[in-house]
């Protein structure tokens, strides 16, 4: 997961520059429309008169019209537009604090930049921070862009950096340069439960609950923890990005922080990013349905803790490519205990496809995990042949446990890099375990054999593999 992270972070370094260039909506415009709407009004009918309407005789000569029912009417004047109320000044962005903290040559930093104005959200935004040691020498800098703040909101930003060997620094400085303010109502803030810190043998975290409160689906949240003394001063802090938040729904995220020890409080701080809006649109045709989850589980021993998922894609006339997976496990006090998210490169037709993973849990106790799944892009296709198992057995071992088997290959042609997946049942067939591995590769029409590792909870029943192709599969 750590690996991915990084890749994730240079990939956002590139494509933000692509949004700034974009024609498309601002942010602020995407998420105002994507605002639950409230409870509708009922419309009042207009009210009928009780009044009886006068009455003549068709038998009486008609009256001569009055002088006023002969006038010629006057046409009433067309009302004067009102004029929208006038978009107010932009007040300039404040910088409400700034801190770190340093730990050999690893720091991580944290600072607080409030948007003063209640009618206009400002985008695009830019800041620039320089790290300076006793002799007030800059030692390293780092730079980004705050690419939403909502109206009078306060966000906190947060990253981790490293310094040479030696090097202790004193102060750090941050300056921002405000970006375009856009006239907007007062809009929903991300909801963050349950944020903790924990410390870890070799890397210390933060993990919370983000709940998105917008009818659409969101990618790629920037998430910054900001880490904190019992004086209440910033020690340090850390930022990942979240991969979703299906819309109305809450995710866990997990994330890796850096800071000066003796942490106290932590707040967590979700945002759009540049990629949040960049993704393609993920709708499911009109005549297809969406990829089902239809089992989870994790499974946990002495050793680490892992999950198993099963996804169905129940269309006979679909494939469906690069779909999403989260998968958040949770202590019994409604903590998250870690996440793990990842692609399914492609789901063929009718095609029902195991995934396995690890989790980082340390010491804690996983009571259950749940799993959230992002469709990926429909594509119509045949029903063809799907890599199946044979000889599958599961054997417990000293250090870790494994299932093994052969991998069959239906197609004319060798494949390189497939991703494999194992699932552990219990005698109930509850899912209580998973692992994955890559195999190098499998000749055409052929058979290879295949381990992988995997931490189950309890006793294992059965066992299965699942082939899948991956990002770096080759056809030969």
């Amino acid at each position: 997961m750590r690996e991915r992270t990084s890749l994730r972070h240079i990939v956002v370094v590139c494509l933000i520059i692509l949004l700034a260039v974009s024609a498309c909506a601002s942010p602020s415009e995407q998420l105002q429309a994507a605002v639950p709407s409230a409870t509708e009004t009922s419309v009042v009918a207009p009210e009928t008169s009780t009044a009886t309407p006068t009455t003549r005789d068709p038998t009486l000569t008609p009256a001569k019209p009055t002088p006023e029912e002969t006038a010629t009417p006057t046409k009433t004047p067309m009302p004067t537009k009102t004029p929208p109320p006038p978009t107010p000044e932009a007040m300039p962005l404040e910088l409400v604090e700034a801190g770190y903290g340093q730990d050999g040559r690893e720091l991580g930093y944290a600072f607080l930049v409030r948007n003063p104005n209640e009618r206009l959200a400002v985008e695009a935004s830019r800041y620039q921070v320089a790290f300076y040691d006793s002799d007030d020498v800059v030692v390293e800098t780092d730079s980004g862009y705050v690419e939403l703040l909502l109206p009078g909101q306060t966000l906190g930003l947060a990253d981790t950096r490293y310094v040479d060997e030696g090097i202790t620094v004193a102060r750090i400085d941050v300056q921002l340069r405000q970006g375009k303010t856009v006239a907007s109502e007062p809009l929903p803030e991300f909801i963050v439960q349950y944020p903790a810190y924990s410390e870890g043998r070799f890397l210390n975290k933060v993990t919370g609950l983000v709940h998105n409160p917008y009818t659409t689906d969101l990618e790629d949240l920037r998430v910054s923890a900001v880490l904190r003394d019992e004086e209440g001063n910033i020690i340090g802090g850390g930022f990942t990005y979240l991969s979703f938040v299906l819309a109305e729904s809450s995710a866990g995220v997990s994330l890796s922080v850096a800071g000066a020890g003796g942490v106290a409080t932590v707040a967590i701080y979700p945002t759009i990013s540049g990629l949040t809006f960049l993704g393609r649109v993920r709708e499911v045709p009109g005549d297809a349905d969406p990829v089902r989850l239809i089992g989870q589980g994790y499974g946990q021993d002495d050793m680490g803790a892992s999950f198993g998922l099963l996804v169905e894609n129940p269309n006979r006339g679909y494939a469906v490519e690069s779909s999403q997976y989260l998968v958040t496990a949770f202590a019994a006090d409604g903590r998250v205990i870690d996440t793990e998210d990842g692609y399914i490169t492609v789901l063929m037709p009718g095609e029902t496809l195991g995934v396995g993973g690890d989790l980082g849990a340390g010491d804690e106790t996983i009571v259950r995990v749940e799993t959230h799944v992002l469709q990926g892009k429909y594509a119509e296709a045949e029903r063809v042949p799907h890599f199946t198992s044979e000889g599958v057995a599961y054997r417990p071992g000293d250090w870790y446990d494994r299932v093994s088997g052969q991998i069959v290959n239906p197609f004319d042609a060798d494949i390189s890099d497939l991703r494999v997946s194992a699932l552990v049942y219990d005698g109930d067939g509850v899912i209580v375990g998973g692992g994955f591995t890559y195999l190098d590769f499998v000749p055409a029409n052929g058979r290879a054999a295949v381990e992988v590792s995997v931490h189950a909870r309890g006793s294992v029943a059965r066992s299965e593999l699942y082939a899948t192709l991956s990002s770096f599969s080759k056809f030969d």
